[in-house]
């Protein structure tokens, strides 16, 4: 990539402001870089959410639907080691007893074309993390160069996906809680109980179950630890 495209590239960057235009835009990154399949993951920071993993790009739609379905982010030797380090490397620099029992993943992915590439790691607060995977044909010799040529862009685009695809989904859940829903929550994760929370609010205790049990239900949680976490976590209880 020349130093005028890369310019003119990042220039365009500034100016996006969706994720629909980043993803427009992370499209004419990898035509001009000459990467032929991309995806971006993410995997959220609760163990109970990784099945609801994110995946935005141009892998095979039907690969992608079987890697969700199928959990594949569990056993994936390239997610695995995505969650064990910051640095970008090729799949094929990791280390070969962390991908000895889970070849299915690879020999499934090379039905689709996806039999090389390279990852760059963000790792977000607590456990979750997103990558960047460029992948090619297991043939494709030109692949390990175009990554050289091009990793300062490659890691900046990856930075900015996080940005996008992430702050997006987060600024919509701010606002999905409801005051009540909110002050409900804020009072459990004081420590009240659903009774005390009840007379503090001059609510009966069932309402309070309701209340929170919708947090927990739009908050795609499964108990209170975990839905008082997210809440904190964005910002919703403070």
């Amino acid at each position: 990539m020349t130093i005028d495209v890369t310019q003119a590239l990042l220039k365009d960057l500034i100016n996006k402001r969706t994720k629909d235009q980043y993803i427009c835009f992370l499209g004419e990154v990898m035509e001009h870089v000459g990467i032929e399949k991309y995806a971006y993951a993410y995997v959220p920071f609760e163990i109970t959410e990784a099945s609801n993993i994110t995946v935005v790009g141009n892998y095979d739609q039907q690969w992608v639907r079987k890697y969700k379905q199928e959990g594949y982010h569990h056993i994936d030797p390239v997610m695995r080691y995505s969650r064990r380090t910051s640095e970008e490397f090729f799949w094929d620099e990791i280390p070969v007893e962390k991908i000895t029992h889970d070849r299915i993943v690879y020999e499934e992915s090379a039905k689709y074309g996806i039999e090389q590439g390279f990852t760059i790691p963000i790792h977000d607060a607590g456990l979750a993390f997103s990558t960047i995977n460029l992948a090619a044909d297991g043939d494709d010799t030109t692949f390990p160069g175009k990554i050289s040529r091009n990793l300062p862009v490659l890691k900046l685009v990856t930075a900015y996906a996080h940005q996008y695809l992430q702050a997006e989904k987060s600024c919509h859940l701010l606002n999905v809680l409801s005051s009540q829903e909110k002050k409900c929550l804020a009072w459990i994760a004081s420590g009240k109980t659903y009774e005390e929370t009840g007379m503090i609010m001059s609510i009966k205790e069932r309402t309070v179950k309701f209340h929170v049990k919708n947090c927990m239900e739009k908050l795609d949680c499964v108990n209170i630890k975990q839905v008082v976490a997210r809440a904190v976590r964005l910002g919703i209880l403070g």
